[in-house]
């Protein structure tokens, strides 16, 4: 069992009130982004628990603890991707062990280099293909909020000198209640392409997966 504070902390981010705080905070973009949602959250909304309300429900919300640390010292930990489309918004907060000597595990925000875009989901994307726009530091109480589209593509970077846990809180909204094939199609993001794919392993270059 987890402690009670780790209890009220899912209470505390997995219900309406937190639900109607970062709605509220991304009002223009989802109006913009998802007008469906946005008529239906304006409205009378069932916000229940991830996989236990679902029936229930219109939205279900998610407050999951998390630890990770690569199978070696120095690892990967996570690629650029898309999240799947089911998802709204996700939220991520770390708390960091002060003993952690480690370095690495921030969190990248990427944009598109070209037109090149491959699928949302479990796709990996290549960082040759990438910008990177922001990095969110690997440190305790800090953390990011975003708006799951087409192109919030973010990964994370490899984690070098690990001997403990890589420790975070995700927040994740969730529309499948409502909206069972999530909110854009895996098409909206073009398909891959296998011979660029191909190209960039041949060639070896910089930032591939």
């Amino acid at each position: 069992f987890f402690p009670k504070i780790w209890q009220d902390c899912y209470e505390v981010n997995s219900d309406h009130r937190f639900f109607n705080s970062v709605f509220s905070y991304f009002d223009k973009a989802i109006k913009q982004e998802y007008p469906e949602v946005y008529k239906i959250a304006s409205g009378k909304l069932k916000i229940g628990r991830r996989r236990v309300d679902d029936s229930e429900s219109d939205f279900v919300v998610d407050c999951q603890l998390g630890s990770s640390r690569p199978k070696s010292k120095n690892g990967k930990i996570l690629l650029p991707h898309v999240d799947n489309p089911v998802e709204l918004f996700a939220c991520l907060v770390y708390f960091r062990n002060p003993k952690d000597v480690s370095t690495g595990g921030d969190l990248e925000v990427f944009s598109w280099r070209s037109n090149f875009k491959l699928q949302a989901g479990k796709s990996r994307i290549p960082k040759v293909l990438l910008e990177v726009e922001k990095i969110v530091k690997y440190k305790s109480n800090c953390g990011l909020i975003f708006l799951n589209t087409p192109t919030s593509i973010h990964g994370v970077t490899p984690l070098n000198n690990a001997t403990l846990d890589r420790r975070l809180l995700n927040i994740i909204c969730e529309v499948y209640p409502t909206f069972p094939d999530g909110l854009f199609l895996k098409s909206d993001i073009a398909p891959s392409s296998s011979f660029i794919d191909r190209s960039i392993r041949r060639l070896g270059l910089p930032g591939f997966g």
